[in-house]
């Protein structure tokens, strides 16, 4: 929402959820500013979400009675409601965010920016710092150790550190 692809009342229009949230936040209360409201909406919807998981998960895991579970059987699961609302809510977040030319455009960077460090570290290992490899030891495989470091890293590290080793 603070990126200004999506409107609140999009939200209202096409996702239960949402709507729903937003009027049990306003009556608790209703003179919230816009950023407030926002903010109360959106620790309900997960906080309604956690207890749905857990208030539709325990019966299943109490029926297993500490036995073994069927990996086909879902016993940690949304209620069907709940199951239909976050689908909705999913599909909407496609759609609308990140379906947007913007959102697909960082994301294609991101990825080009993971890849280019991989590339890098590939041709240079040495360009991770001698603790991080040390620790992992001599066993570890190159391109296992490459991807842990890679994923461990923030956005703005992952960015600084591709600008430092490829504009160098």
């Amino acid at each position: 929402m603070s990126t200004g692809l999506i409107q609140l009342n999009d939200l209202d229009d096409q996702v239960d959820l949402w709507r729903e949230t937003r009027l049990e936040v306003q009556e608790l209360d209703a003179n919230l500013s816009s950023f407030d409201l926002k903010n109360a909406i959106n620790r309900l919807l997960i906080s309604k979400q956690i207890r749905d998981v857990f208030a539709h998960s325990m019966p299943l895991l109490e029926q297993s009675n500490g036995a073994m579970i069927d990996h086909k059987k879902r016993c940690v699961a949304f209620s069907e409601r709940m199951r239909m609302q976050n689908k909705q809510l999913r599909q909407f977040l496609f759609d609308v965010f990140y379906s947007h030319p913007f959102v697909v455009r960082m994301n294609q960077k991101g990825q080009d920016i993971i890849c280019s460090l991989f590339d890098r570290y590939r041709k240079d290992i040495s360009l991770i710092p001698k603790g991080y490899r040390l620790l992992h030891g001599e066993d570890i495989e190159p391109e296992r150790l490459i991807s842990d470091y890679i994923s461990g890293m923030t956005d703005n590290f992952a960015m600084t550190e591709y600008f430092s080793i490829t504009c160098a």
